[in-house]
């Protein structure tokens, strides 16, 4: 801004449509910053992955050759009272899976104790042996096969060591009685009915007569046996975890293995571990390009707001308060090289209606960057006001060069080149502060678009 004793920058005016117009022009620095990025965050995920991989084949590795361990091996590490607590452990833990299992399964706990289901079958025996005909047919129907035969033929959902608790028998007056009860009225007689076939099919010279038995009291002890078998799961589950609860895990690996090995019919093969392989993650590659590539637009942004270098002319006009003589666009194309010469016509134009107000014919021609100007400009100008009457001298820059500055305030006014994007808003305030300490008279700027 313009002061009573010189130019001081204290403010900048940025255009934001010209800001990205000049990021856009700096696209190679945009692609490397994208290119680094992507190259970064993708070889950073694979090492990352890699590194996770290789920990988890090592982890494997390492429990793998834990496994390997024997059981006597660490049972020698363990006193009597330690290795005698692991079997109590593990008989604790049978007991309570199998009556866990019985109170599941068991056909007679799951009956009614208040509507007993009962059939009673009764068989006549004749001959003199009798005694022992009862024994023949008490061993059969107590046998595995048997019971295995009633549940092919019943189709029920059930084991053969759930099916003796549902039959009695009493041999009294040559007459064998068979009771068979179930957890329903239909299901007792189904067994009646099934029980009685296989027995009559396997002694032909057998016939009973089977049935219900009516006006049942209430079985106390089917409800003291459901009791006491819950008590027994419970106490033993109990049991179980109390020994686990106070084991260290030397103890919890020994009660580990050896319940495996007794569960397992047959040793399972594991595959050995295997370093799984790492692959380029394409999602962290695009990730780091598109983060490069706004990292890249951050930097130029806060370069193109802090570097000092002049943004257009406005900005000259706002920091300055200097005429703009003309605007001059430098380029190859035919389109661009009549804009040029139209606005090198109006420069020289204003250039020459400066000098006729201040009556003026000879200026000097000086700027910040006078290195950014070409010849072929400077020349053709000079020459083109050498036709209006008008000495251009083609100086150098009045802040760098004392020569020039000596020569600059012998004219009676000088010009100033400067080029958009490229001069200093900091060195034109140091020419025109120049100008003032010396009394030069300053026609007005030139600005120059690459």
């Amino acid at each position: 801004m313009k002061k009573e004793n010189g130019y001081e920058i204290e403010a900048r005016q940025i255009s934001f449509t010209k800001m990205l117009g000049c990021i856009v022009k700096k696209w190679r620095f945009l692609l490397i910053c994208a290119l680094i990025c992507a190259v970064a965050s993708g070889v950073y995920r694979y090492q990352s992955d890699y590194r996770a991989n290789k920990a988890a084949y090592e982890a494997s590795l390492h429990e793998e050759e834990q496994q390997q361990v024997t059981v006597e091996e660490l049972m020698e590490e363990l006193n009597e009272d330690q290795i005698a607590g692991i079997y109590r452990a593990i008989y604790y833990q049978k007991r309570a899976d199998v009556t866990a299992e019985y109170l599941d399964h068991s056909i007679l706990l799951h009956a009614d104790p208040y509507a007993k289901n009962i059939y009673e079958i009764t068989y006549p025996l004749t001959g003199e042996e009798t005694a022992s005909q009862a024994v023949l047919v008490q061993q059969a129907i107590f046998d595995v096969d048997f019971f295995q035969s009633l549940i092919d033929k019943l189709g029920w959902d059930t084991q053969t060591q759930h099916m003796w608790e549902l039959f009695d028998s009493a041999y009294e007056n040559e007459q064998l009685v068979i009771t068979v009860t179930a957890d329903t009225m239909e299901n007792a007689s189904a067994l009646k009915d099934a029980t009685m076939e296989l027995v009559e099919a396997q002694f032909s010279e057998l016939k009973g007569t089977g049935y219900a038995i009516a006006d049942c009291v209430v079985d106390y002890s089917l409800v003291t046996r459901y009791n006491e078998m819950y008590d027994y799961s419970v106490i033993s589950s109990e049991n179980y975890m109390n020994y686990m609860y106070h084991f260290n895990d030397t103890q919890k690996r020994v009660f580990y293995m050896l319940t495996e090995e007794a569960v397992a019919e047959e040793p399972v093969e594991k595959p050995a571990p295997v370093l799984n392989p790492t692959h380029l993650n394409k999602k962290m590659v695009v990730f780091g390009a598109v983060a490069g590539l706004v990292l890249g637009l951050v930097i130029l942004g806060i370069w193109y707001t802090f570097n000092g270098n002049v943004h257009g002319v406005e900005e000259i006009s706002y920091q300055f308060a200097e005429p703009v003589l003309g605007i001059l666009s430098t380029g190859h194309s035919r389109k661009e090289q009549r804009k040029f010469e139209s606005q090198l016509s109006m420069l020289v134009s204003n250039v020459y209606l400066s000098c006729k107000r201040r009556d003026i014919n000879r200026i000097y021609l000086t700027g910040s960057r006078m290195d950014k100007l070409s010849k072929t400009f400077t020349q053709e100008l000079q020459s083109l006001l050498k036709e209006k009457g008008i000495t251009l001298v083609i100086g150098k820059s009045i802040i760098s060069d004392a020569d020039a500055l000596l020569e600059a305030v012998e004219y009676p006014a000088i010009l100033l080149a400067e080029v958009d994007e490229a001069s200093k808003c900091q060195e034109i305030a140091k020419e025109l502060n120049l100008c003032l300490a010396h009394q030069m008279v300053s026609l007005g700027i030139i600005m120059v678009q690459k």
